[in-house]
């Protein structure tokens, strides 16, 4: 059975740990599906429901990554899935959980395979893929796999279904590969089948010594601009307007002529989505892609709050009218007022 996973995003860590530790005492009841992310990416990400705002979930609220709401009534916020209702039972965490299961299987049936989980395999002691494993029990897509990656980072090679070597991932060292930066966008465009391999510790130091590595953000970076049918990150807010912090480093990133446009355009005045495509002249998707990419480089910011006006300064006294009030005062003092 296919492997799903949860992260917690915003709760207090005594809350975090309470969590934790009831979904282990569940596993028999959820048939050790569930496993435990310390990530922002997983299937399902628990918020506080006080905190939706802040982790806003754009599109149906039956598209993963799913968020489930932690509150204290039974209202379900928007952009939820579902609510866990404190004090959270076991009864409700299985229920909310298994409601889960049928919403990402549905996700992942129809999607183009980015949010599957692939599974693992070691390459045997000759180097190679034994034919027996290469099969669709272990079988996914570029995508998927890349996906699977940044939940958590392992020392894997992913192979193409004519077993060569798309890339190779290496934690502390980045992602080598063969291919330009224009072919990997390319492959990732394409999404063709791929198989996840798991690298021994004697591959992983072969490596670190005969390889050149790109920075991991430049594979995450592909891995955005280049989707076919992206869903905007659950952290960008569609009706916010943003803004680039600083120029993408367009000679060494994979990019088309739009996202020139589109950084042009962000550099020049913060936009929301809508604004964007239309300034821009782009799709909707490809504006969805550049904002995610952009947000992966962090260098995407949120409009600035305006700043309140200033509170205009009390005119100062002249020193005519601070006199003549004192030789009033002197006047009214002695019985002069009212003197010629």
């Amino acid at each position: 059975m296919a492997e799903l996973t949860i992260s917690f995003r915003g709760l207090p860590q005594h809350t975090a740990a309470a969590l934790r530790s009831m979904l282990a005492l569940l596993e028999p009841a959820l048939g050790s599906r569930w496993r435990v992310l310390e990530a922002p990416i997983a299937d399902v990400i628990v918020v506080p429901g006080e905190r939706m705002a802040e982790v806003r979930k754009n599109g149906a609220e039956e598209e993963p990554p799913l968020l489930l709401a932690l509150t204290s009534d039974s209202d379900c916020p928007p952009g939820a899935y579902g609510v866990l209702r404190r004090p959270v039972t076991p009864a409700q965490l299985v229920e909310a959980l298994q409601l889960a299961e049928g919403l990402v299987e549905r996700a992942r049936a129809r999607d183009e395979g980015m949010l599957t989980v692939p599974l693992i395999e070691s390459l045997d002691p000759g180097g190679r893929i034994a034919p027996p494993t290469f099969d669709t029990r272990v079988r996914t897509t570029l995508r998927a796999a890349t996906w699977r990656l940044f939940q958590d980072p392992v020392a894997v090679t992913i192979l193409d279904d004519r077993r060569d070597s798309i890339y190779s991932f290496l934690p502390g060292h980045g992602m080598t590969t063969r291919l330009t930066s224009a072919e990997l966008a390319a492959q990732f465009r394409r999404n063709p089948p791929a198989v996840f391999v798991e690298l021994s510790p004697a591959e992983q130091a072969a490596m670190a010594k005969a390889r050149e590595f790109r920075p991991p953000r430049e594979l995450e970076w592909t891995f955005w601009i280049s989707n076919g049918a992206p869903r905007l990150r659950p952290e960008l807010d569609p009706a916010k307007r943003w803004r680039l912090v600083r120029w993408p480093d367009f000679g060494r990133l994979p990019h088309y002529h739009a996202d020139v446009r589109m950084a042009s355009a962000l550099m020049a005045q913060p936009l929301s989505l809508a604004e964007l495509t239309e300034v821009a002249k782009v799709r909707r998707e490809t504006a969805i892609n550049f904002l995610n990419a952009t947000y992966t480089l962090r260098a995407l910011g949120e409009e600035a709050a305006p700043r309140p006006a200033p509170t205009p300064a009390a005119a100062p006294r002249s020193a005519r009218t601070g006199l003549a009030g004192l030789i009033a005062q002197l006047r009214r003092k002695f019985g002069l007022a009212h003197g010629a």
